[in-house]
């Protein structure tokens, strides 16, 4: 991708996905959209997107993001969360008599937004709990929303 591209290309997807993409991931970055490009010419593609094309943005961010989710996924900080975090966010919101509220920003499939309210659930059961999930692709949150996963997704799930 041209050097003159590559910074407000960056700034495009800052702004409208929150996306940060440092130098280092450069390459991912040029990896990603000569995908996204199809049979159109890089600087093209990247001159579309500026212009505001939503839909080509749109095929290149679906690549961008990690999408990576499994139940479980990363067990020590689960023990923290659990160990640490939260006792103090369960007594503030049981201060505030309301529900727990948790963000799972970057949901993918939905795994690790399901996961939390299991942890929650085991560690405080009678805590009422709400989560907001989200994600930037529509394709993972509708999977997310299904709730319905092959058995391998849950190998790791505790009994």
């Amino acid at each position: 991708m041209p050097e003159a591209l590559y910074e407000p290309l960056v700034r495009r997807i800052a702004e409208h996905a929150g996306m940060r993409i440092g130098p280092r991931n450069r390459w991912l970055l040029d990896a990603r959209v000569e995908v996204a490009r199809g049979s159109m010419a890089t600087s093209r593609f990247v001159e579309t997107i500026l212009q505001g094309d939503e839909d080509a943005l749109d095929r290149l961010l679906e690549l961008l993001r990690v999408g990576e989710s499994r139940f479980w996924r990363h067990p020590r900080q689960l023990r923290a969360i659990r160990r640490i975090a939260l006792p103090q966010l369960v007594a503030h919101a049981e201060s505030e008599m309301r529900p727990l509220r948790i963000w799972s920003a970057g949901c993918a499939s939905g795994e690790e937004a399901y996961t939390l309210v299991l942890l929650i659930q085991q560690a405080f059961p009678d805590v009422r709990v709400e989560v907001l999930a989200t994600d930037l692709s529509d394709a993972a949150l509708e999977r997310a929303r299904a709730g319905v996963y092959a058995e391998e997704r849950v190998r790791d799930v505790p009994p």
